[in-house]
């Protein structure tokens, strides 16, 4: 620890003053840091067993990052309906256990083992902890903490860049580990200082701005999140408008197929209804004409006529 302090977690110790905690979904990390977090857990206080298995600590501060949560649903693109992709994409909105099984059913019920195998939701649901950590209703983070906070790892991820230009880049492995030590003892002697003297090395990170600039994210993620379902629905009513004029055109491909086979029937009465006219004429003493040798016309009757 920089600070010489024990993580202070709001949810586990008294005057705790750390909400949440954002992760990239790596398993190991997660329990290794619910268990460290345990050490200062106080019970009383927290409501939390001292013996809480690390896979039911982690939703009362973990937040999985949404980004990397729906990473791997893009390679599913092609394997299913606009739809449905839409659907799997909005799974970080189901807002209840039904819900959640309905989704899970959805799942399971697409056949498709990449999506439902241990590619990615089996995965989900073999890890007791990923869904509750990544699905507001299904965490333990109180609502309101949930809102306030990113759901990504955004801000880390932008942290690579700075440490680069601290450290380089392409070192070897002793020299990049030597100058990413320098770079840490600095960083823990500013925030030393800035705790002794109450002045912060960034006087644009001080709890306003912090506010400011979470509520400009939370804004925009509402936003971003109320377009992808209105897109999600539009989507929805155009694949429903698809099926049913395929529907229609097959219904009306078997009608005009029915059609054809009942005029090739009445056509087929039709041909044997004139047989049996010429047959009945000619059997019932019709005069029949031939010509002879020198061009004489011959008179035959049939027996019936004579």
């Amino acid at each position: 620890m920089v600070t010489g302090k024990p993580i202070a977690l709001k949810a586990f110790v008294r005057g705790g003053n750390l909400l949440v905690t954002n992760v990239d979904m790596d398993a190991p990390q997660v329990i290794g840091l619910c268990r460290s977090v345990m050490k200062y857990n106080d019970p009383e206080y927290s409501g939390i067993p001292a013996d809480t298995p690390p896979e039911k600590v982690a939703p009362y501060f973990i937040k999985v990052c949404w980004r990397h949560g729906k990473e791997p649903i893009h390679d599913f693109r092609s394997l299913i309906s606009t739809a449905d992709f839409n659907r799997l994409m909005n799974f970080v909105y189901i807002d209840s256990k039904e819900s959640l099984d309905e989704f899970s059913a959805f799942v399971y019920g697409l056949k498709v083992k990449k999506i439902s195998g241990r590619y990615w939701w089996k995965h989900k649901e073999m890890h007791e902890w990923i869904i509750p950590c990544i699905v507001k209703s299904q965490s333990r983070i109180p609502p309101d903490v949930w809102d306030s906070t990113p759901s990504t790892t955004n801000t880390n991820e932008a942290q690579h860049h700075w440490t680069n230009t601290q450290t380089g880049i392409r070192l070897p492995p002793v020299e990049a580990l030597e100058a990413r030590r320098i770079v840490d003892t600095n960083f823990a002697e500013e925030v030393k200082m800035s705790l002794r003297t109450g002045i912060l090395s960034n006087s644009n990170n001080d709890l306003s701005h912090r506010m400011a600039r979470s509520s400009q994210r939370q804004s925009a993620i509402a936003r971003k999140a109320s377009e992808s379902r209105t897109a999600a629905d539009a989507s929805a009513e155009l694949e429903l408008q698809i099926v049913a004029e395929a529907e229609k055109r097959r219904v009306s491909n078997e009608t005009t197929k029915a059609l054809r086979e009942q005029l090739k029937i009445e056509k087929g009465k039709r041909k044997k209804g004139k047989a049996g006219e010429i047959l009945s004429a000619s059997s019932s003493g019709r005069v029949k004409t031939t010509r002879g040798r020198a061009g004489e016309l011959i008179l035959s009757h049939s027996s019936q006529g004579l």
